[in-house]
């Protein structure tokens, strides 16, 4: 975490500059931004909130902000913070969008909508929009609607790689069971768009997963492994099939390195307890479950 009187040569510029002009809302910002890069929100909510003071027509501004409160876990101000902005600033498309990833994240899946019709009200064909309304019906089980917000999005041409890839593995997951041969398009579209990018590999392993390939995904999983060894997930899921084919050692292995990699995730602990079960480990195991219900009572046993 960064602090005034740091060794770092950028937050001391900025504190210098504003020791001289210490209203200066743009200089607030910089420096507020380069806190919150820095896991610094005390200090970054402090800068910003004075910059908003200052000039509160920036829009950007109340973004920082509300970031610094999402990652500082007082989700509610956040929330606050977007919809403040979305209404100061009504038909800026960035801020409406931000609100609905928020009210996604959020399960505000009813205002979320009423946001996306609020995007369409500015700009009817806006593939972002059309993505974001996709994910919020997909989390209420409207899977027809997500898919056709997914493929609308697609269609209008969706400009960053990052969400195209995602709208293809959506449309891949929600036909995995509907239709295996249109899904394996929609995964195989996602590997076309970024061969290298692991979500896409991710998806495509799945979709192994889901025909019973088992050897097909773990040679997928090993891929992702390789080019990113803190990817937890990987092993997380390479575990999964292991513990499924008895391969009881290397699904514990799998387990072992996910929870490392990721010591918060109760999934993992729970799925390395249910290998020590099965290996007869039963005080080991009754461990990993006693942790996985602490970071997550769901997980009780």
């Amino acid at each position: 975490m960064l602090i005034e009187g740091s060794t770092n040569p950028k937050l001391d510029e900025l504190t210098a500059k504003l020791n001289s002009d210490p209203n200066n809302a743009e200089l607030l910002f910089d420096r507020a931004a380069l806190y919150y890069e820095n896991d610094a929100y005390d200090e970054s909510i402090a800068d910003i909130s004075q910059a908003i003071k200052i000039d509160s027509l920036k829009p950007e501004y109340y973004h920082l902000l509300a970031d610094n409160y999402m990652d500082y876990y007082k989700s509610r101000q956040a929330l606050e913070t977007m919809e403040k902005a979305s209404n100061l600033f009504p038909k800026r498309i960035e801020t409406l969008l931000k609100l609905s990833e928020f009210q996604l994240i959020l399960k505000q899946y009813e205002g979320g909508q009423l946001t996306i019709q609020r995007i369409f009200q500015v700009d009817p064909q806006n593939a972002e929009g059309y993505l974001m309304g996709g994910h919020l019906f997909k989390e209420v089980k409207d899977l027809d609607k997500a898919r056709a917000g997914f493929q609308k999005a697609i269609e209008l041409g969706l400009t960053s790689k990052e969400d195209l890839i995602d709208a293809y593995l959506n449309l891949g997951q929600l036909n995995l069971k509907k239709d295996k041969k249109l899904a394996k398009l929609y995964f195989d579209n996602a590997l076309r768009v970024d061969s290298l990018d692991k979500s896409a590999i991710h998806g495509k392993a799945e979709y192994f997963v889901e025909l019973g390939q088992l050897n097909e995904a773990l040679a997928l999983y090993r891929k992702i492994i390789v080019s990113d060894p803190s990817y937890s997930e990987a092993f997380y899921n390479s575990g999964i099939i292991y513990n499924e084919m008895d391969s009881l050692k290397k699904a514990f292995d799998n387990f072992d390195i996910a929870i490392k990699s990721d010591p918060m995730e109760a999934a993992y602990y729970f799925a390395r307890g249910d290998v020590l079960e099965r290996m007869g480990k039963k005080q080991e195991a009754a461990k990993d479950f006693a942790q996985a219900a602490k970071l997550n009572p769901q997980f009780k046993k």
